[in-house]
């Protein structure tokens, strides 16, 4: 570039090296939703980085993990630290009550990343090995140039609002799922079968709605068209977020493409997920 023709080639390089750095440590701000499948691995506190909510949540998760109760207050905001240590004094309860549980067996996925006002909103799933699953809204936001947890939206009408969209609910028993006959299409070598999913019960039920097809046989397919991968298995999104699904619809059908190179019969389990609003709401 002209503008660096007459710099020292070792200071280009290393000017090069420190911009990229920065850009590697600066904070970013999402503005768009994420579907993701990012498998959370527990890191030493030497390695806390808070780049970003995800590795600001990985920290606090190995802080809990390993019951430090510190770590986990440097993962948070100056206001929400304040906020926990005057509660917990309000009920007259021990500070060190938050690392004293016992902590179940598990595996944890960061499965969505949307903002929200200004903050970061992460959906983590977890999986116990009782079987049991849950599921935990984190906020983060900006304090003095690294992401922190928050908890100034614990009371936001808007937010609670936001988060019965991210509890999806097997509703496999509410549905009838249609597949048309299988056909090969020898021009882009993919088999496809159309799906139509109804909703045959009496419940209006709410997007997002995914099929997911499990167990995909031969080991060689794969959903060519799938909108994403949820724990190992591909989606296909069939109703948008918070949009409705009243009884007795049928959702617009929609093509299933599979990749299967060794052209075996295929054979797969679906399973579907959409959100379930409460009684009343």
């Amino acid at each position: 570039m002209k503008l660096y023709k007459n710099i020292n080639r070792k200071y280009t390089i290393v000017l090069f090296t420190a911009l990229c750095f920065l850009l590697l440590i600066k904070p970013k701000f999402v503005v768009s939703e994420e579907i993701l499948h990012f498998k959370i691995n527990p890191i030493n506190k030497v390695e806390t980085n808070y780049g970003s909510p995800e590795n600001t949540y990985i920290a606090l998760y190995s802080a809990q993990l390993k019951k430090d109760l510190e770590w986990i207050f440097e993962t948070h905001t100056t206001a929400s630290v304040e906020e926990i240590k005057q509660s917990f004094k309000k009920a007259n309860i021990n500070i060190n009550q938050i690392v004293s549980y016992e902590l179940k067996e598990k595996i944890s996925y960061i499965t969505l990343k949307k903002q929200f006002k200004d903050s970061v909103l992460l959906v983590v799933e977890h999986f116990y090995k009782d079987g049991e699953i849950a599921i935990s809204p984190v906020t983060f936001l900006i304090e003095d140039g690294v992401w922190k947890k928050t908890n100034k939206f614990a009371a936001d009408i808007e937010f609670q609002d936001n988060l019965a969209h991210f509890y999806r609910t097997i509703v496999d028993n509410l549905l009838d799922i249609t597949y048309s006959g299988v056909r090969y299409n020898r021009r882009t070598r993919q088999f496809y079968s159309a799906v139509t999913i109804t909703n045959t019960s009496d419940k209006e039920l709410e997007g997002p709605v995914w099929l997911i097809i499990k167990k995909l046989q031969p080991e060689e397919a794969s959903l060519a068209n799938a909108d994403g991968i949820h724990f190992g298995e591909p989606y296909m999104i069939m109703l948008g977020e918070e949009k409705k699904w009243p009884p007795g619809q049928a959702l617009p059908a929609k093509t299933l493409y599979f990749s299967n190179p060794v052209k075996q019969r295929l054979n797969f389990d679906d399973q579907v997920f959409a959100v379930v609003p409460d009684e009343g709401s």
